[in-house]
């Protein structure tokens, strides 16, 4: 038996035995959520700081890593996230006010294909 559900609820979809995500009428990504989970590679870092946009640069030169600016934090994914934080607060220390590890979720499967937050998406 086939069920077909809607939700906007990220918990709701992940008792789901498969997921697709859709972004603006496309379909971003399917597949089972513990599988749209792995494909983001390592953890994810969010690194809570004063100018976000500066500090981008700053880590992308010192660190070789792609940090995204999502609601004035940095988003960074990599598979030896927790290995960063250490350096990050050395090399940045007084400019970090937090810095949160996390592992990937339904919601950061979104952000990841479509570069912003799931609210943000549901507000336009």
């Amino acid at each position: 038996m086939t069920v077909l559900m809607t939700t906007h609820f990220m918990d709701e979809a992940q008792r789901c035995d498969r997921v697709g995500i859709i972004d603006a009428g496309r379909l971003v990504a399917v597949g089972p959520p513990d599988e749209l989970k792995s494909a983001i590679s390592g953890d994810c870092l969010t690194l809570e700081v004063d100018d976000p946009a500066v500090l981008v640069d700053e880590i992308q030169q010192k660190f070789q890593v792609s940090p995204r600016v999502l609601d004035g934090q940095l988003r960074i994914e990599h598979d030896n996230a927790h290995q960063l934080i250490p350096r990050f607060v050395e090399a940045f220390g007084d400019r970090i006010r937090s810095i949160s590890l996390s592992k990937p979720t339904l919601e950061e499967v979104f952000i990841h294909h479509t570069g912003r937050r799931f609210e943000e998406a549901s507000d336009g």
